[in-house]
């Protein structure tokens, strides 16, 4: 049975359309996380919106005793992401930072 010329190019353009959506979700991604609302994203620097944690090298004071706050920030943010691909889904651009909404999936 052969397909008419419609058929054949309607196939083949939903085949190439599938092909473009998932292939997004094939590729690899390089991760870095820089502290606790920070990543870089295949070296796109990424600032998480609505998250404000203390910086790398910031240390906090908890019952009187000092706490490297910072570093703590960043490793629970390692842990929360783990393994996962990261996919970010929305930015609003500024001239110093980006503000994305992402989720790990």
């Amino acid at each position: 049975m052969f397909l008419n010329k419609r058929k054949a190019i309607f196939l083949i353009s939903v085949s190439a359309l599938i092909f473009i959506l998932t292939i997004n979700q094939v590729k690899s991604q390089t991760i870095k996380i820089v502290d606790g609302d920070t990543i870089h994203l295949n070296g796109e620097k990424i600032r998480f919106t609505g998250i404000d944690t203390p910086e790398l090298k910031q240390t906090c004071f908890k019952d009187s005793v000092k706490d490297p706050c910072g570093v703590t920030a960043k490793q629970i943010l390692i842990d929360k992401i783990g393994n996962n691909n990261v996919e970010c889904i929305s930015a609003v651009s500024y001239t110093h930072l980006t503000l994305p909404t992402i989720y790990s999936v």
